[in-house]
């Protein structure tokens, strides 16, 4: 893919992805629900308004591209295909995002804290592998290297933004 339509491809996960942190609220998604030896599930972190607004936030985006920008999944002509695309690359996004905090409480690190390749890729792993496992829709080899060293670069300077625009605790 060109690296235009590759970032186009991936802009629906990352909208996802990043959207909880505006949209954050209504409570946590687990409930404050802990394992029977009183670890939380997720956290306070991952919220239900936070997880729902991701994902609208993310398919809208890719609902946008879809009718809007030739350059959106060239691969795949039919408008339908591409948006059961979008939505399982958000959903993908989400799940490895909550999957993450799931780890992260099992191995006793305090919501914030970090988790290298969890934090910056996770997301981004299970939204392209949702998108191939239920649809067969995958990337080269050196577009898979490109999303990684692109979702590396855009985390750490969404992350240091979203940091000084006091959204986020922490820079990380």
């Amino acid at each position: 893919m060109e690296l235009f339509e590759l970032i186009l491809f991936i802009l629906p996960a990352y909208i996802a992805n990043s959207a909880p942190v505006l949209l954050s609220g209504m409570g946590p998604l687990d409930f404050g629900a802990n394992f029977p030896d009183k670890r939380r599930i997720l956290g306070n972190s991952k919220t239900i308004r936070g997880t729902i607004g991701g994902i609208i936030a993310g398919f809208a985006v890719g609902a946008i591209l879809t009718y809007t920008m030739q350059s959106y999944l060239t691969q795949i002509m039919d408008p339908s295909q591409k948006l059961l695309i979008t939505a399982l690359m958000v959903v993908g996004a989400i799940f490895g995002d909550l999957l993450g905090s799931f780890f992260k409480r099992r191995l006793n690190i305090a919501p914030g804290e970090p988790l290298f390749v969890t934090d910056q890729l996770l997301f981004i792993l299970t939204a392209i592998l949702f998108t191939y496992i239920a649809k067969g829709f995958y990337l080269s080899i050196g577009d898979l290297g490109t999303v990684i060293i692109i979702t590396l670069v855009m985390h750490i300077l969404a992350n240091v933004i979203a940091h000084r625009l006091n959204l986020k605790k922490v820079p990380w």
